[in-house]
């Protein structure tokens, strides 16, 4: 039974959370753990804060880690270490150091962890997938997907002062929109190499890459070409991929959520898969889908091996750019 709630880290993401678990859990005790930063608590009541030398005797049954990532994994140690079960939003961390023996701990232990890559709860992507594993467009050769934003209008409230501008907080372009990383080896199949460039290229007041270009290719038994595309500049907010087939091609858009297939007789694009569900509907999908898992007690680690290779990508990304864009093997990286 979830009864005692303990959410670290109150930005947007936390408060979302915030404000689904009261709903979902109202008997609940839901705390938010108290930190130097008052400015995100001043909407909550004395009683919802909780200060950090205070948390062992609290001990929470759900942990919900929604800090800047360079944080994650200390949390969900603390966490671990009360035997709490652990949400952590995405990335896992902004390096892999360390993630392989928290792993091992989290299977020693039979604590229920999840990554919160909330896009794989995505009507138009689990049909997307679906299509894929049936071959509508028979072997995919290339995959061309980008994902942007201007960081400006995403973090409308100061955003130098956010993660996603700050290096030291794990910001930056490739991990915060790492989502699509994360899809995209979920779609496609285990992702073995890449190469990439990266660079600020704007004028926006950060110390991260806003731009990124990653080529990747998944593994010799069914090779693909998958190029991705993400920044922080574009005033078009943009998330979406065509894929190119043996027989046809498909285009996914995330907003409006669809899925459309070149016709080769009229030489269009027909839809062939609307959803009405919007992105924000996916988090709750999300907490139900790790509810479930809990009450029927079905411990896996998954979600944080996917997460781990997710890492890995992304090491190896950022060290094929610090080598002028040389390929990385994800095993060498």
């Amino acid at each position: 039974m979830i009864n005692k709630i303990l959410i670290i880290g109150f930005g947007s993401i936390g408060k979302r959370h915030f404000k689904y678990l009261k709903k979902r859990f109202p008997e609940a005790e839901v705390k938010v753990l108290k930190t130097k930063n008052s400015k995100n608590h001043t909407e909550l009541s004395k009683s919802s804060l909780l200060p950090e030398n205070k948390i062992s005797k609290f001990i929470p049954n759900l942990t919900v880690i929604s800090n800047p990532s360079s944080m994650h994994l200390f949390y969900a140690k603390k966490a671990l270490e009360m035997k709490s079960n652990i949400f952590i939003e995405k990335p896992l961390t902004d390096r892999s150091i360390g993630i392989k023996t928290f792993i091992k701990q989290v299977e020693l232990s039979k604590i229920h962890v999840l990554v919160g890559y909330n896009l794989r709860f995505l009507e138009t992507l689990i049909e997307l997938k679906r299509l894929i594993n049936n071959k509508i467009i028979g072997k995919i050769y290339s995959v061309h997907c980008e994902s942007g934003q201007y960081l400006p209008d995403w973090r409308s409230s100061n955003y130098e002062k956010t993660v996603s501008a700050s290096n030291k907080l794990g910001g930056g372009v490739v991990l915060e929109l790492s989502h699509e990383i994360d899809y995209l080896n979920w779609l496609f199949g285990e992702i073995s190499w890449v190469n990439s460039h990266m660079a600020t290229i704007s004028k926006l007041k950060i110390d991260v890459e806003d731009s990124a270009s990653l080529m990747m290719g998944t593994k010799s038994d069914n090779p693909a070409i998958i190029n991705l595309y993400l920044d922080f500049i574009r005033r078009n907010k943009t998330r979406e991929m065509t894929i190119i087939g043996e027989k046809s091609s498909l285009r996914w858009q995330a907003e409006p959520s669809r899925i459309q297939k070149w016709n080769l007789e009229k030489q269009n694009w027909e839809n062939i898969f609307i959803s009405d569900q919007k992105i924000s509907d996916t988090y709750e999908i999300q907490w139900e889908y790790f509810f479930k898992k809990i009450i029927n007690n079905h411990h896996s680690t998954k979600s944080l091996h996917e997460s781990l290779k997710i890492m890995k990508i992304i090491k190896a990304a950022k060290k094929s750019s610090s080598l002028s864009g040389k390929r990385i093997s994800i095993n060498d990286s």
